[in-house]
């Protein structure tokens, strides 16, 4: 059965339809995003047969790593498209063709502002971490959180159509309903994988891009001195990164710069709040130089 159809089933159909695909399911309370089985994020876990014949209402978790299953969950879908996805294109090996693969599974909760991509991974990728971009601002003196994605992974689960969503839409007058939008799941692109392991400097690179990030005080001040042994600091105090770059031969394309030892003769230097952000042909990088005055 294609993933489109079982939109279309009643719950507890589509419970036995999963188990048949692989799926690994966990019951989830009514119209909740909630497990509830005890020991259901453990390793051991084996859910109760009879949960959804007991109550078929319950909704639908697929445990996400022993369903060789990882997403991308999206919560705000304007920033994503406008800012997170032009920047990653060029720092992604396959420039991210594969946000826009119409052929990718998603998952609608039907709340035009978030969606989720959907992928299968095997054993030989290794272990992969879960993670999460959230951007930070401050208004009326309170510091705020807003989660912009998620690489989700590991022993989480995640509602699976035709599952019920908490939140009610203010046209329908009804609770959303989860529902697949594409028919087969694909296996981990190169790029997301890419993204993925080397998450650490994407993360700081990406919280950059906000515009209302709160600027952290510098834990460090460096003062003019007569003392010889204080020349370096002296000195460093006063350096522009771009100037640096280029003294040492790094030229510069665009709003970025080619290292004179790559490879690839892909500009893959940025410069950005007074970070230098390195993104190499086999590795990422992040090298911080930070003055103060």
């Amino acid at each position: 059965m294609k993933l489109t159809e079982i939109n279309k089933l009643s719950l507890p159909e589509a419970v036995i339809e999963y188990e048949k695909q692989g799926f690994a399911l966990t019951p989830i309370l009514e119209k909740s995003k909630k497990a509830f089985e005890y020991g259901w994020n453990l390793p051991t876990y084996v859910r109760k047969a009879n949960s959804w014949s007991e109550n078929p209402n319950l909704n639908i978790g697929c445990i996400l790593s022993k369903s060789n299953i990882v997403a991308i969950d999206v919560d705000d879908n304007d920033i994503f498209e406008n800012v997170i996805i032009p920047a990653l294109k060029e720092l992604l090996p396959s420039n991210g063709t594969f946000f826009m693969d119409s052929k990718t599974a998603r998952i609608s909760s039907g709340k035009p502002t978030s969606r989720k991509l959907v992928f299968r991974v095997n054993e030989s990728i290794g272990e992969l971490e879960y993670h999460k971009l959230v951007w930070t601002s401050k208004e009326n003196g309170v510091r705020n959180g807003k989660t912009i994605f998620e690489l989700r992974c590991g022993l989480k689960q995640d509602l699976l159509p035709p599952s019920i969503h908490p939140e009610i839409s203010p046209i329908e007058n009804t609770n959303y309903v989860y529902q697949w939008i594409g028919d087969e799941i694909l296996d981990i692109p190169e790029d997301l994988l890419y993204l993925w392991k080397h998450w650490n400097t994407f993360d700081e690179y990406l919280k950059s891009l906000n515009p209302n990030q709160i600027k952290e005080e510098p834990r460090l001040k460096i003062k003019y001195t007569d003392n010889k042994d204080d020349y370096l600091n002296q000195w460093l105090s006063k350096q522009s990164i771009h100037e640096m770059l280029t003294r040492y031969g790094y030229v510069k394309v665009g709003n970025r710069y080619l290292s004179p030892s790559s490879h690839s003769k892909s500009a893959g230097i940025i410069v950005s709040d007074n970070k230098m952000y390195s993104f190499g042909e086999n590795s990422v990088y992040i090298y911080i130089l930070m003055w103060y005055n």
